[in-house]
């Protein structure tokens, strides 16, 4: 009774250390910069599009520090990986990096938008991509999250 009584101080700290952690982790935004390589195989099937009317434009945090903006047009499936379909967007993705609220610098590089195959946790359920350094690899760079989802039918939509 006494051992257990004595540790009772250092197991009431942790307890209660770990609800400030986990109290603290639910008002963090998290990043939705990634860099996670994928390699994908060669698919075709036009009749799989998806449709951004005016363009789409997402910040990592509020005032921005980078944005990514998903260009106007028709992205047509064209690769898939064993977790995704790859859309790959008819003009290059415009990425931008702020200070104070201004764009400081920018660059365009070729991808588009992936969507899940089915629902699981661990991934990402859409996402923004880039061409990798070979005709088989797409990188993930930006996760779109439910928000993504929320825009369909105003912002995006889909033909599948």
């Amino acid at each position: 009774m006494y051992f257990k009584i004595k540790r009772l101080p250092s197991l009431l700290f942790f307890i209660i250390a770990s609800c400030i952690l986990f109290n603290a982790c639910g008002i963090v935004k998290l990043s939705p910069h990634v860099n996670k390589a994928i390699e994908v195989k060669k698919i075709s099937d036009p009749s799989k599009t998806i449709t951004v009317p005016d363009g789409m434009v997402w910040y990592d945090e509020n005032p921005p520090a980078a944005g990514i903006r998903f260009p106007p047009g028709i992205y047509i499936l064209e690769v898939e990986s064993s977790d995704y379909l790859f859309f790959h967007s008819p003009e290059p993705l415009e990425f931008r990096i702020f200070k104070n609220g201004k764009p400081v610098d920018g660059k365009k590089i070729k991808g588009g938008i992936m969507f899940a195959k089915r629902n699981n946790s661990d991934a990402a359920p859409y996402a923004g991509y880039v061409n990798g350094e070979t005709e088989t690899e797409r990188i993930m760079v930006w996760k779109l999250g439910k928000d993504f989802l929320l825009r369909e039918g105003k912002e995006w939509k889909k033909s599948f």
